[in-house]
């Protein structure tokens, strides 16, 4: 079974989070404690690898009441989970125009062309998940991660806390 990369899945994990505060600063401190350089206005919010899933909600409750209130259309996907857009930005691109500031983007940690360490980085972030009982494979530069058996009691709960734990460990400037 094969499965998208770490950015693609962070990413998607994130969306999926719901949401419950502010955007970031525009210049925040890296796991490995130097400032990072400050994004431009229209950059957005960096998703920092170090953030907890509230943070990361944040992130994306005030970019969708963002999107909301320039009116682009929210749909409910599953109960319990929070408004989304149900347009893309093509069909209200002023509407998300307006919320460009707003809008959740991954780390640049996790962007294979931009960290000049993200091969070795990759690879102890894939020791560190097998090491604590999650079983994935896969080459640094693949698009989609094969993601094999947990060891008994990993849930969805520790299953993420693992992730998160392997890439606060793995990935640094």
């Amino acid at each position: 079974m094969r499965f998208p990369s770490l950015a693609v899945l962070l990413g998607a994990l994130l969306l999926l989070a719901g949401c419950d505060g502010a955007a970031a600063p525009p210049r925040v401190a890296t796991i490995a404690g130097t400032p990072s350089a400050a994004p431009s206005a229209a950059a957005g919010a960096m998703i920092r690898i170090d953030m907890t899933p509230a943070e990361n909600e944040a992130l994306y409750r005030t970019y969708y009441a963002c999107l909301a209130e320039h009116g682009v259309r929210m749909t409910v996907k599953a109960p319990g989970f929070p408004k989304i857009p149900d347009e893309e930005e093509k069909d209200n691109p002023v509407g998300y125009r307006a919320c460009a500031t707003k809008e959740p983007y991954i780390d640049p940690l996790l962007d294979k062309a931009k960290n000049p360490k993200y091969a070795d980085q990759f690879r102890t972030w894939l020791t560190c998940m097998n090491e604590h009982g999650v079983e994935v494979s896969g080459a640094w530069d693949d698009d989609f991660l094969k993601y094999g058996k947990r060891a008994p009691g990993i849930d969805g709960k520790k299953y993420l806390e693992i992730h998160r734990q392997c890439d606060m460990a793995s990935y640094k400037w």
